[in-house]
């Protein structure tokens, strides 16, 4: 995955649907990718010594693609608590560290949404436009029509319910 190219966000959005649609039956599986990309994403604690090692860090803060997944993954499905734990400490760490790398960027916006997230289990699998609203860190934009024929623009999160 980290060697491939997008032509455009719709089609990285729709690899990500697609691996989203294989977790959403099984809590497991999702504690199991969430933390493989933990895993990916790892930030080394030990003293780097080689010019190799060093590229291979800089590398895990700036491959946007596990970023990219993360924060879906954040936006979709609310892992199990010992696997929560680790992922909130996973996040601060790499936003404290590398804040302005796109690590840094996306583990802020992925702490944010598990925080804002209830723990109840989404009954459908993310949209392409609400992937690709989370790709680019946004909110998503959804028409309401109102009586009367006046329409007016919500801004909602992917965690947001209905009763919100």
């Amino acid at each position: 995955m980290e060697n491939d190219n997008y032509t455009n966000i719709e089609e990285e959005a729709g690899v990500i649907q697609d691996l989203l649609r294989t977790c959403h039956g099984s809590k497991s599986f999702q504690d199991e990718v969430y933390l493989q990309l933990i895993k990916q994403t790892a930030i080394y604690t030990t003293q780097l010594t080689t010019d190799e090692q060093m590229c291979e860090q800089q590398h895990v803060t700036t491959c946007p693609h596990y970023w990219h997944l993360i924060a879906c993954m954040c936006c979709a499905y609310h892992p199990s608590r010992p696997v929560m734990q680790y992922l909130k400490f996973h996040l601060k760490r790499v936003k404290e560290r590398y804040p302005e790398t796109p690590g840094g960027v996306y583990a802020a916006f992925a702490e944010k949404s598990i925080n804002k997230q209830t723990s109840r289990r989404r009954e459908m699998v993310p949209s392409i436009p609400e992937i690709c609203a989370a790709l680019e860190r946004r909110d998503l934009v959804t028409v309401i029509k109102c009586y009367g024929g006046a329409t007016c623009d919500i801004y909602i999160d992917s965690f947001t319910t209905a009763g919100q």
